[in-house]
């Protein structure tokens, strides 16, 4: 593998609102970062040289895709869940009729994977549904039918990729393709779902044998399943960390052989990869509580225990006096911003944003058709509700892990 450093920076990069209203730019070129940071992990994806995505480790490891021999411990009927212990002294909650199940006895031994990591006062939630992802699809064994990616909007395509599962899937097996299937050839997405099938089967009969406690199932480290997420949509990937290194390596030749020529190692004793691209500057921008735009407006980005709060401020862009227009065109820009920063910051939950006051219905409906296409694009579930009578623009998006301001908060950076 080469030696790769980093490229020259790309200062004129169109904002996002001139994508919106239709300004041609060229392909940037997308780059995963992966090297240490504050004595983190961090998976960072780049377009040029600007940031779109952060994924720092969590303090603690993080468990969820991993399979285990769990144990019940007890049963409380009122929360209709029992709590299994899957690691010596590491309990999870187990909702019973999530799970399809009405009794469960204490001291029962069954196979659990772990579907959230511990948040604060909360447990680890665990599942008996089990799901092995891969690059095109995830394949859920005991759970039958077919999902698509919302993502995936045109119906032809959606009943062109069910039609190529017809009679393929076991009578107990289920799958959900991701976005990235839409572009495979029929034979790779086959292929990839006999690969898990295999390994599901290999971790059914070793539950059959296994002792309490065991690892059936490790899932992939965070920034190897960052690059398998992307769905091929990515240039570069570039690591300064032999181990990171070696499992990439095994990865792209076993699961994508054709990416194998984008991954570097960095190894320029002179400058460090975390200097050699913007990282401070990143982290900073995904921590800031005001985002400027290039307008001249900005965001106010607050998260409470409850919701986090946008707050979109004119600024110098467009205040009393402003014509319609450039308080539309504001607003369109906030609108790309926002969306870019709730994947930036990992943004759960309910989310609300405070645009800029707009007398014209006509404006509204713009904007919020606008807001709707950007919001698709997150790979992450994300669904606008709707505006409230006070002109709140009411938005939720799924929560997958923990935002990046929980987990990453190095020494001087701003609140």
């Amino acid at each position: 593998m080469s030696k790769c450093g980093a490229p020259s920076p790309a200062e004129n990069e169109p904002g996002e609102a001139s994508r919106a209203v239709g300004v041609r730019t060229g392909k940037p070129i997308r780059t995963f970062v992966i090297t240490e940071y504050g004595g983190q992990l961090l998976t960072a994806l780049f377009e040029d040289r600007h940031i779109r995505l952060l994924i720092p480790e969590e303090p603690e490891e993080s468990r969820v895709g991993n399979i285990y021999i769990g144990k019940v411990l007890n049963v409380v009927k009122n929360l209709g869940a029992a709590f299994i212990e899957f690691e010596p002294g590491k309990n999870g909650y187990f909702a019973l009729e999530k799970n399809g199940m009405t009794k469960l006895a204490t001291g029962t031994m069954l196979p659990v994977q772990v579907e959230k990591d511990a948040v604060k006062t909360k447990f680890p939630v665990l599942t008996r549904y089990l799901a092995f992802p891969g690059r095109y699809a995830v394949l859920t064994p005991g759970k039958p039918g077919i999902g698509i990616s919302h993502r995936v909007k045109d119906e032809k395509t959606r009943e062109r990729l069910k039609n190529a599962l017809t009679g393929f899937l076991r009578e107990d097996e289920g799958v959900i393709l991701r976005t990235s299937a839409k572009d495979a050839a029929p034979e790779l997405l086959l292929d990839e779902i006999l690969r898990l099938r295999g390994t599901a089967d290999r971790v059914a009969q070793a539950a059959k044998t296994r002792t309490c406690y065991s690892l059936l199932y490790g899932a992939d480290p965070g920034y190897l399943r960052a690059v398998r997420d992307a769905g091929g949509n990515f240039d570069r990937v570039v690591t300064d960390l032999p181990e990171c290194r070696e499992k990439l390596l095994q990865y792209f030749r076993g699961e994508e052989p054709e990416h194998e020529a984008s991954l570097s190692f960095y190894d320029d004793p002179l400058q460090p990869l975390a200097k050699a691209w913007p990282l401070d500057k990143a982290v900073r921008e995904a921590l800031a509580k005001k985002v400027w735009l290039k307008s001249g407006g900005n965001l106010i980005i607050e998260a409470t225990e409850a919701l986090t709060v946008i707050d979109v401020n004119s600024a110098k862009a467009a205040g009393p006096g402003k014509s319609r227009q450039a308080v539309l065109r504001l607003n369109l820009e906030a609108a790309d911003m926002a969306a870019r920063q709730m994947i930036l910051r990992n943004l759960s939950g309910m989310i609300l944003i405070d645009f800029v006051n707009m007398e014209d219905e006509a404006d509204v409906d713009i904007l919020l058709r606008h807001l709707r296409d950007v919001l698709s694009m997150d790979p992450v579930r994300t669904v606008l509700v709707d505006m409230t009578g006070l002109g709140l623009v009411e938005i939720t998006r799924q929560k997958v892990r923990r935002p990046v301001a929980e987990v990453l908060r190095p020494a001087g950076a701003e609140p």
